[in-house]
């Protein structure tokens, strides 16, 4: 359609754990796949910098009533280090928004340190 003409598609950014034959269609069909498994190690920088690309303007949501209520729905994990994942056990409701979000911001930065 017309959104997708105007924006390119560059990666799709995907949680590898048991997804092989959605990942095979979409590679069948030409789209450069990006896993970002769900842990500590791939979402904690992400999560700690969203606040920061809101506030500088870097990043908008245009004050989309379902991402605030993903939002108001989250909880967070954190680890002995201070790192930061979703906790899909204890939040409130659907957060799928948000970790489509983070994944996204993480394939990002993944791309931008191996110049894919």
């Amino acid at each position: 359609g017309e959104f997708a003409e105007s924006h390119p598609v560059l990666w799709i950014a995907h949680d590898p754990w048991n997804a092989i034959s959605l990942t095979e269609g979409l590679r069948r069909k030409g789209f450069k796949l990006v896993p970002v498994r769900s842990g500590f190690s791939a979402l904690s920088q992400v999560m700690k910098e969203l606040p920061l690309l809101l506030r500088s303007g870097a990043l908008t949501h245009d004050d989309n009533p379902l991402m605030e209520w993903m939002t108001d729905n989250l909880a967070v994990d954190t680890d002995g280090f201070g790192n930061l994942k979703p906790s899909l056990e204890k939040s409130r409701d659907r957060i799928d928004g948000l970790s489509a979000l983070f994944r996204a911001l993480a394939s990002r930065v993944r791309e931008e340190e191996t110049g894919s």
